[in-house]
């Protein structure tokens, strides 16, 4: 007979449902969710592209700021310019796009440190742009010259910015400058730099200045690497490759890469500004490692340009040490130097009211991350006024000065119009709250109020701490 089994038990019931696993219900239900969560993000990623495209087009066709609009700006704005002053403006524009424009690197050859090369095409754009400026300064076409009516308070020389090797634009403003108040000697003399990356790069290489070249920094062998020759820059890479690799100064280009046929004009690390063209027409500058100070900069000059008459034959001047900015500048034109073109890097955080400087020391250091060095805005502007200087704006932190004389045409006044500190400080959010944090680093060291007008009493430390934790 049939063997019945014995009802099922409660636990023996559970055991039994655990065994057949979970059912149809539960199965339904698991993919329900699944179901529901890809539904949810199909269509929040739907919702998002739509939006994307909304807040686009609203962008470029409404934005003040989008690209489409400034550029139908531009045409509207330099419609009725003709002949060379065209070509000039066409020429700059090109060269925003070849080299980069307010410190952005352009282009798809780079050196090592991400910035672009000296290539032929650059070299070319930047000759055809100095004979126009040339032609136009012979044929006294400067009275049909006008300024950009560019409606930004801010950075006003943007329209003419360009950065083949200074960290931001000034590549761009320094060809505007001599390129209408002329070249004269093309001596150039620039405190504190980075071989490849300073404001006098650009005017050496291409535009066949002498320059000397100053830092207590700067490895003397990688200055040299840079301006050389490209078989004294071989010997110099083939020596130190003698080395073991942890010592090297140039651990690129590789032994390898050397011994290629093409190099090393195909090197992207190529470390020489001869490298991506055939040699160009230079002058290798002079260079010097040593720590500057107010009293040794005259001989360290006249010595490097062989004469003692080159104070009135610079026609740039750079500073930018992180120190004793202000009382290095003050004292070069205290002895009668007076070069063209003067820039210098301000403390933005140090506001844009008074004059303020850290107290004078010739063995100063701070760290680069202090920002308790430097000088304000106005202790520049107010120096350099005392000695006929116009300020003429800024490009990002360095601010640009022409010698008075330079300016006597009524035309080149009105092409470099003096120009407002306020259109050197930027109020976004982002900006205001690194100045305050700059600022509270400030605080922990004391400043000085320098250029005091006569009969004023200079700040006091109260006084100054009060500004610093205030605002600009």
């Amino acid at each position: 007979s049939r063997t019945r089994m014995p009802p099922l038990s409660g636990v023996g019931l559970t055991r039994l449902r655990k065994k057949k696993g979970p059912g149809l219900r539960c199965k339904l239900f698991i993919a329900a969710v699944i179901g529901l969560q890809i539904f949810v993000f199909v269509y929040v990623r739907h919702l998002s592209t739509r939006r994307q495209q909304s807040v686009h087009q609203q962008s470029s066709d409404e934005a003040p700021r989008g690209e489409r609009q400034e550029a139908e700006f531009d045409e509207r704005r330099y419609a009725g310019l003709q002949g060379d002053e065209m070509k000039i403006f066409d020429l700059h524009r090109k060269l925003q796009r070849q080299c980069g424009h307010r410190g952005i690197p352009a282009g798809d050859v780079h050196h090592m440190d991400g910035r672009k090369g000296p290539t032929k095409e650059v070299h070319g754009l930047l000759q055809e742009l100095e004979q126009a400026y040339e032609r136009v300064r012979s044929r006294s076409e400067l009275a049909s010259f006008r300024q950009p009516q560019t409606q930004r308070r801010k950075a006003v020389w943007r329209d003419f910015e360009f950065s083949c090797f200074s960290q931001c634009g000034d590549d761009g403003l320094l060809y505007r400058i001599f390129g209408l108040i002329g070249w004269g000697s093309r001596r150039s003399v620039e405190i504190g730099y980075f071989p490849h990356e300073a404001n006098s790069v650009n005017l050496i290489v291409n535009a066949r200045f002498s320059g000397l070249l100053l830092d207590g920094n700067t490895d003397p062998l990688i200055t040299e690497s840079w301006y050389s020759p490209l078989d004294r820059y071989l010997e110099i890479v083939k020596e130190d490759h003698k080395k073991s690799y942890d010592s090297r100064t140039f651990k690129q280009p590789s032994e390898q890469d050397l011994q290629r046929h093409c190099a090393p004009f195909c090197l992207e690390s190529c470390y020489n500004v001869h490298c991506k063209q055939s040699p160009i027409q230079m002058k290798m500058p002079e260079f010097r490692k040593t720590l500057v100070t107010k009293d040794n900069l005259d001989s360290l000059i006249t010595t490097a340009f062989g004469s003692a008459d080159v104070k009135q034959d610079i026609d740039f001047f750079s500073i930018d040490i992180d120190g004793m900015d202000y009382y290095i500048l003050s004292n070069l034109l205290e002895i009668g130097y007076r070069p063209r073109v003067v820039t210098t890097e301000f403390a933005s955080h140090l506001g844009k009211s008074f004059a303020l400087t850290r107290p004078y020391s010739p063995s100063f250091h701070a760290a680069a991350d202090s920002f308790q060095y430097g000088a304000s805005i106005m202790a520049f502007v107010k120096l350099l006024r005392r000695y006929q200087y116009r300020f003429i704006g800024c490009v990002e932190w360095n601010a640009y000065f022409i010698l008075g004389q330079e300016l006597t045409s009524k035309h080149l006044a009105r092409l470099f119009p003096e120009a407002n500190v306020e259109s050197c400080f930027y109020e976004d959010s982002a900006t205001l709250e690194t100045d305050r944090r700059r600022k509270n680093l400030a605080l922990q060291v004391p400043w000085v109020e320098v250029e005091l007008e006569a009969g004023r009493d200079p700040l006091t430390w109260k006084d100054i701490k009060q500004h610093l934790s205030g605002g600009r």
